[in-house]
């Protein structure tokens, strides 16, 4: 059982790792939208491009 629990917390880790490179990509996709007034950079974002 604690086996079990170990890999899962592991497995947990990376995903909220790779969700949170997802946000930080998005967030400065956003900034360099607005910097540039760009609406099709801003599109891509809110579609999650």
């Amino acid at each position: 059982m604690t086996e079990h629990f170990r890999l899962a917390f592991a497995t947990l880790q990376l995903m909220i790792g790779d969700m949170a490179a997802l946000a930080e990509h998005a967030v400065v996709m956003a900034i360099n939208a607005v910097e540039n007034h760009d609406i099709d950079e801003a599109q891509k974002v809110i579609t999650g491009d």
